[in-house]
């Protein structure tokens, strides 16, 4: 397929009508079967500029007038005789134009175990699209990996022309003279309207044991490309064919002692892994209730502390107890963590909890008191002993109403 990128125009008249004209696509067909084949019409949408008449404008009627036109436009069908081919021999590859074919290879005398490169090239002007690798039968004796295709053609009026090729990596296992005989290949000459046959050059491989070989040119194997013949079984060339000394030396698995630790060894873990996960989610509960219950207990001790820091009338530490005191019993007590602890969510899980309004409202007074003493420590409801006495009251009055 061709496409124009930029569109030339020509003239040319049909029909007694001269126009311009321009390529703007053109195809390569190869019919797959015979008979009669349709190609269907195209359509395209395009603009044609036309003369109209120029009215009562004087100028557009002396040199004349044009206007842009969308207009519809359709192609023809097509219709084509595809005639069937003469018969053709079971070589028949489906290749139909003119051709040529060849291979090469890398070397002509390698040691075994080294790897060759053949190349089978075909090559001329046809429908390499419909082209398959042609067959290759190699001896068992190389090691043989999948071919690289490799697609060298370009497309022009006369068809596809160029090259198709496919690289074989062989590895020879055994010595000796290899005559591999000719690749052929059938095609239809669309030239003559006949069958040809084409066929590559001989392949011969020559391989040695090593660089010191000598005689690998005593044995020669040929073959042919319709019916290979194999070495057999009883001339392979064994590796070591001399006594290896073995001795039977096997003890199944199953009857090593440590054979049933391997399969219980991960039960054992999986079992002790989940225990210690339960544990520590208990643990964790558990904490949460010891918080709970210890509440008391815990404020009661930073009481005791800042009453310390009274008698020593070290203002700066006292209050900062007494705060600790009261926060962290209200946030233990009623379970609230110290990142959402703050005055109104007390007041709403003391609520939720059914407590004493009354002891809600006194528990963020004294709160207030505390955090207000450090802005004005002389006043009276800011003294020392004053603060300690309401902290204490507080705090044993929610113990004896909150219920864990």
């Amino acid at each position: 397929m061709e496409s124009a990128t930029r569109l030339n125009f020509t003239r040319e008249t049909f029909n007694g009508q001269t126009y311009n004209v321009a390529l703007i696509k053109r195809y390569i067909l190869y019919p797959r079967y015979s008979g009669n084949i349709v190609i269907e019409s195209c359509e395209a949408d395009c603009q044609v500029r036309q003369a109209v008449s120029g009215g009562n404008n004087f100028w557009a009627q002396f040199y004349g007038y044009y206007e842009t036109v969308q207009r519809k436009i359709k192609s023809p069908e097509i219709n084509i005789s595809v005639k069937n081919l003469p018969p053709a021999s079971d070589d028949f590859s489906g290749a139909i134009g003119t051709f040529n074919i060849k291979m090469t290879q890398s070397a002509d005398t390698v040691n075994i175990n080294d790897a060759v490169t053949f190349k089978l090239i075909l090559s001329g002007t046809g429908n390499f699209n419909m082209i398959e690798i042609p067959d290759i039968v190699w001896p068992k004796e190389f090691e043989v990996y999948e071919p690289v295709s490799y697609d060298n053609t370009n497309v022009s009026t006369a068809g596809v022309n160029g090259s198709k090729s496919w690289e074989f990596t062989v590895i020879p296992r055994y010595p000796g003279i290899f005559k591999l005989g000719k690749i052929n290949f059938q095609y239809f000459d669309s030239n003559s309207k006949q069958y040809k046959t084409i066929s590559t050059n001989d392949i011969n491989l020559a391989v040695r044991k090593d660089e010191n070989d000598t005689k690998f040119g005593e044995t020669d194997y040929v073959y042919s490309q319709k019916s290979i013949e194999y070495i057999g079984d009883e001339e392979i060339r064994f590796i070591k064919n001399k006594d290896l000394n073995l001795t039977q030396n096997y003890m199944p698995i199953i009857t090593d002692g440590f054979f049933i630790f391997y399969f219980i060894f991960p039960l054992i873990v999986f079992i002790l892994l989940v225990i210690f996960l339960r544990k520590k989610i208990k643990e964790n509960a558990d904490i949460a209730m010891m918080k709970i219950k210890h509440a008391g207990k815990v404020s009661r001790k930073r009481l005791k502390k800042a009453k310390k820091f009274m008698v020593q009338n070290n203002k700066a530490e006292f209050y900062k107890e007494i705060i600790s005191a009261l926060w962290g019993y209200a946030g233990d007590r009623l379970g609230i963590a110290v990142a959402d602890l703050t005055k109104d969510k007390i007041l709403i899980v003391m609520e939720a909890i059914k407590t004493d309004k009354a002891l809600s409202i006194k528990l963020i007074d004294i709160i207030d008191k505390c955090e207000y003493a450090h802005f004005s420590p002389n006043s009276k409801e800011t003294e020392l002993s004053y603060i300690y006495k309401e902290a204490v009251d507080i705090i044993e009055e929610l113990e004896k109403n909150l219920k864990v």
